[in-house]
């Protein structure tokens, strides 16, 4: 496969990585710290049009190729991962507007995300059913010209400050519907923020529905099609966090680099020891081969073509590549690794979410061994 981008788009890529080493990178420990969402960096990347990069011209986005949007998640993902990951949210709900919505709903809420005008927030998970999405308890009741919904939504990205939420509840008959949620609509209620291990900017929240009605035009694709809506919008954003995890191993290593050309022990450079050699060799390796499995799944999904497998790929190798890489790095580092004064440190955090988001690592084994041996042999329940 071809992954070259046009001279055009390597210049953009080159504005970016210049912007995040200004207005982003000097921030991150801050932010890390502060345990919130980075306002002003959202802002920084929605100015140079980072929103709207896959979505089509004609809704207001860049028209570009979803391997892009990938390889700029990898980017941020050497410095920010946790705005990645609502860039990708922001991304995968444009796709899944595109795909199953109607064309009032389109136009009336694909623009003002692929401009950063809202930011987007997808409520599948709940206290009882994170790699379970089919154990909904949240009921959606036919009242009206509408739906009735009560429910407990548990890790729910960017939450404090979405204007749109895409939410999953089962219907009467047991089946799962899709539905589009709007800031301010009474019964929709923001609970506590998750203080987490990692990617600390981003605002990870419960969400209750207390009676919350929503009217029947913001059905999101057809009744009881809801299950369909979410895992096309997780086979997309699974490649994401491939992209997320690729950029954090990246980022690793590149500290390892430095680390082990500047630090001396026993009179030579760290790196001059074979086993670090061996150790950012297996490191430089594994990164490369996760690279490619996300932009493979990422072109797959440009060309139309089935992804769920490559996409599972991707994101299992993605994570588990960052999560070694990371603790890796920061053995090289030694005692400093263990400090908040280096940035592997909150690297090594960062990285071990990648395998728990968007479906852990054993769900994505299932889902891989079930694409190739077949529903019949590998079930869930």
């Amino acid at each position: 496969m071809d992954f070259e981008l046009t001279a055009a788009q390597q210049a953009w890529m080159e504005g970016l990585r210049e912007l995040i080493a200004r207005d982003v990178e000097p921030q991150v420990a801050e932010v890390d710290k502060e345990e919130r969402f980075p306002q002003e960096i959202w802002d920084k990347l929605v100015s140079y049009g980072l929103c709207g990069l896959p979505v089509p011209q004609a809704y207001g986005g860049a028209g570009q190729p979803f391997l892009m949007a990938v390889m700029a998640e990898e980017e941020i993902s050497q410095s920010l991962p946790a705005v990645a990951l609502a860039l990708a949210v922001q991304w995968g709900i444009c796709d899944i507007l595109l795909q199953f919505g109607t064309e009032a709903q389109i136009r009336q809420y694909l623009p003002p995300l692929a401009q950063g005008q809202k930011i987007a927030a997808f409520m599948l998970s709940e206290p009882g059913g994170g790699s379970d999405p089919a154990a909904l308890l949240t009921q959606a009741i036919r009242e009206g010209e509408g739906y009735r919904i009560n429910g407990h939504k548990r890790w729910i990205t960017s939450a404090t400050v979405a204007g749109l939420f895409v939410l999953f509840a089962r219907t009467e008959d047991g089946k799962a519907s899709c539905f589009l949620v709007e800031r301010g609509e009474p019964g929709l209620k923001i609970g506590r923020v998750a203080d987490k291990l990692g990617y600390r900017g981003s605002d990870t929240c419960d969400v209750h529905l207390e009676g919350l009605w929503v009217p029947q035009e913001r059905l999101l694709g057809k009744p009881g099609e809801g299950l369909r809506v979410g895992f096309t919008m997780l086979d997309g954003s699974r490649i994401g966090v491939g992209a997320q995890g690729v950029g954090i191993a990246q980022a690793a290593l590149n500290e390892a680099v430095r680390h082990a050309r500047e630090r001396h022990v026993f009179g030579r450079p760290l790196g001059a020891n074979q086993a670090i050699q061996w150790m950012i060799a297996d490191m430089t390796l594994k990164i490369e081969a996760a690279r490619l499995l996300v932009y493979q799944a990422a072109r797959l999904k440009d060309r139309g073509q089935g992804h769920t497998q490559a996409a599972s790929m991707a994101k299992l190798y993605g994570s588990e590549v960052a999560a070694e890489t990371t603790r890796q790095a920061v053995q090289i580092f030694g005692g400093y690794g263990c400090t908040k004064e280096y940035k592997v440190e909150r690297l090594y955090r960062d990285a071990k979410l990648t395998e728990i988001f968007e479906g852990t690592s054993e769900i994505q084994r299932i889902i891989i061994a079930r694409q190739a041996l077949g529903s019949e042999l590998v079930r869930t329940h």
